[in-house]
């Protein structure tokens, strides 16, 4: 895994101990602010460890406050 790609966990059978997991790249233009989707893949949740950028866990609140595009521009958090 290069250092640019992270993995976000959408599922997990908690019986199989597996987790179905999309693996992003970061952006790194400007011009189309927004992580790239590179495939989709089930692993063991004993291959999962976290990411030194990215540690989140179910129940945390997360604020988007950089990079708006169109309409939400303008816009400035809790509007």
């Amino acid at each position: 895994m290069k250092h640019r790609e992270y993995g976000v966990v959408q599922r997990v059978d908690h019986h199989g101990r597996t987790a179905i997991v999309n693996w992003y790249r970061t952006y790194t233009s400007t011009d189309e602010p927004v992580p790239q989707l590179l495939y989709e893949s089930e692993m063991s949740v004993y291959d999962l460890k976290d990411h030194p950028d990215f540690q989140y866990r179910p129940g945390t609140v997360v604020i988007r406050v950089a990079n708006f595009t169109g309409e939400d521009a303008n816009c400035t958090a809790g509007q």
